[in-house]
């Protein structure tokens, strides 16, 4: 049966290796296919979405606790971290076909899986695209600070960033949105089980302006704002570790007033984040754009496949690298954590002793 999700990009279409049927290549055996699905949807996806669920979840608990209306950058940071959370929670449930089917019997595996796609997939690809325009935000937002730092202060205030944060949610809404009306589900009969299963469809919506939101996902979309994104982050990255270099070799700070600095360390630390970024994302878009421009490569190619299951692995590597970097790399973000933990630490110590019937509360 020809895979019925031919056509998209992996910005905004799943890869059939989710669903009931799949296009017959020569590029990837079958059993192959089945090793990558085992390894990554089954285990290493599984396991970094909750690790990285885990650690964006304390990265806006520290976040939150900065003063933001006067920290520009931890309003992007928290904004990054909102966008990675929602992404990491969402996609064990698109990759849910392995682990359902070894519970559940293979047909109901398929079933749950398609449902889940036609429900989130979209919804959860939207917040890997605002994670990644993001990023560029952040480069743009510290390539300003470090170079012009004398009038950092009134370009990057925190309601500029807000605006800007807010705009970049909202572009990545409106030009994904045609997606939330792709997909739909039909229900086919299958020997091998015995029963019916749901199989994702392409609606009438889709196919009805199939090279219009093709060129959207792909040129519009894919390449020009999330491709911008990277572009922008790979121009200001080497410019922004040069800086730091030439301030660190003169050992000076920039200081415009007691209220604002040049703040190399916290340079360093988004320098880190954007580079880990890039390189994991900055590949796959690109990938994407010769993908477009190569007949029935998306349609029918299971390497594309495997592409779009290490793009989904990426962003969880790309979240869960995020909390790893704050915390071995910002002193700040350090002592607010252990700040925090201290305090959730001294209330459970309260709950446990009224728990157990005491009238006063230890403080640790």
């Amino acid at each position: 049966m020809k895979n019925p999700l031919g056509g998209c990009n992996s910005t905004v279409c799943p890869t059939s290796t989710s669903q009931v049927s799949s296009a017959e290549t020569d590029e990837v055996s079958d059993n192959f296919m089945q090793v990558i699905d085992l390894i990554f949807n089954c285990c290493l996806t599984q396991i970094c979405s909750l690790f990285a669920f885990c650690g964006t979840a304390v990265n806006i608990a520290v976040l939150s606790s900065y003063d933001l209306s006067r920290d520009s950058s931890a309003i992007l940071l928290l904004a990054m971290s909102l966008a990675d959370l929602i992404f990491c929670f969402t996609l064990p449930f698109r990759r849910c076909q392995c682990l359902v089917g070894a519970m559940m019997g293979p047909a109901q595996g398929m079933t749950v899986a398609t449902l889940m796609t036609e429900s989130l997939f979209v919804f959860n690809r939207l917040f890997y695209c605002i994670s990644i325009t993001l990023v560029g935000l952040i480069a743009s937002e510290r390539f300003v600070a470090v170079f012009w730092p004398f009038q950092a202060q009134c370009i990057l205030s925190p309601r500029n960033i807000t605006s800007a944060t807010l705009i970049a949610y909202a572009c990545n809404v409106m030009l994904i949105s045609p997606g939330f009306y792709m997909f739909t589900h039909d229900w086919a009969f299958f020997e091998r089980f015995n029963q019916s299963v749901a199989v994702l469809q392409m609606s009438d919506f889709y196919l009805h302006n199939y090279d219009t939101l093709n060129f959207l996902f792909t040129i519009v979309y894919n390449t020009g704002l999330l491709g911008t994104s990277m572009l922008g982050t790979l121009i200001f990255m080497p410019a922004i570790g040069i800086k730091i270099w030439a301030v660190n070799k003169r050992r000076q700070t920039l200081v415009q007033n007691k209220e604002f600095r040049f703040d190399t360390q916290l340079a360093k630390v988004l320098l880190i984040i954007c580079l880990v970024s890039f390189t994991l994302h900055g590949p796959g878009i690109f990938f994407d754009t010769v993908a477009y421009f190569i007949p029935n490569f998306i349609n029918q190619s299971e390497i594309y496949e495997v592409y779009q299951i290490l793009v989904d692995f990426s962003g969880t590597l790309s979240a869960l690298a995020n909390f790893l970097v704050y915390m071995t790399m910002s002193g700040k973000y350090k002592h607010r954590y252990q700040k925090l933990m201290g305090e959730m630490s001294s209330r459970l110590g309260c709950w446990s002793v009224h728990h157990n019937g005491f009238i006063h509360c230890h403080s640790y």
